[in-house]
């Protein structure tokens, strides 16, 4: 995140985000930091993906430096390739390609005529391809229920997969899908909606075993054969059989 081209920060909950120095500097300059939930990769599209772009440029470097002057070449051929939407990173910040080591025209070094516009279209062409895939995620995905001020769910454990936290409900973020949660023992947990279910009390053993009894007798009853009344029936006499 850069606070002299950017006005929107979209990184992880780590402890550097949190400091005191950090929301300064967001102050200042006006930056909005929006955190994605611990442990919940999805939400962190962004820098997920920028880290997994710079690996794969490492990895291909071969060099594990990344102060040494093959990677910044690297580097700055990735800031100079367009995306998917027909622009560069070093075009929608600066309006014009970087000089780097590759041959090209003279032209691409300075500012666009009309960029306002290319911009807007790229703009445009970048919101269909995320409708797009936002539709296809959607196909086989389901809306999960909001929860609410002070209410009791259940927290599953990172590690071991089991949902055996218990915790309240103290605070919600903007964008509805993370909480933030305080155990029994009063510890605070923010967590994705994913990883949250609403807790339902456990049913006692009293309950349990009238409710199995009263299962039973309706068990037996339906399984009792159908008895005959032993009743004589009389035929009856209709309108014209006298």
């Amino acid at each position: 995140m850069d606070g002299h081209h950017g006005r929107a920060s979209k990184a992880d909950d780590r402890p550097q985000f949190k400091s005191t120095e950090f929301k300064e500097f967001c102050d200042r300059y006006r930056v909005k930091h929006d955190p994605s939930s611990p442990y919940h990769h999805r939400s962190n599209g962004y820098a997920e993906a920028a880290v997994k772009s710079i690996q794969t440029i490492v990895k291909k470097l071969g060099v594990k430096d990344v102060d040494s002057e093959e990677f910044k070449r690297a580097l700055l051929e990735y800031r100079n390739t367009p995306r998917k939407d027909g622009l560069s990173p070093s075009e929608r910040v600066f309006g014009r390609q970087l000089r780097s080591l590759l041959p090209c025209l003279p032209r691409q070094f300075h500012f666009r005529k009309g960029f306002r516009k290319v911009l807007l279209n790229a703009d445009r062409r970048s919101e269909m391809l995320k409708a797009e895939a936002k539709t296809r995620y959607d196909a086989h995905a389901k809306p999960l229920a909001k929860l609410d001020y002070g209410d009791i769910v259940r927290v599953q454990h990172q590690h071991t997969k089991k949902w055996d936290l218990v915790a309240q409900v103290v605070e919600i973020w903007p964008r509805l899908r993370s909480y933030l949660v305080r155990t029994e023992c009063g510890r605070l947990y923010r967590r994705n909606r994913q990883y949250l279910r609403r807790y339902n009390e456990p049913v006692s053993e009293d309950k349990a075993g009238n409710d199995n009894k009263e299962q039973e007798s309706t068990e037996q009853s339906k399984s009792a054969p159908v008895r005959r009344s032993g009743r004589s029936k009389k035929k009856p006499v209709r309108f014209g059989d006298a």
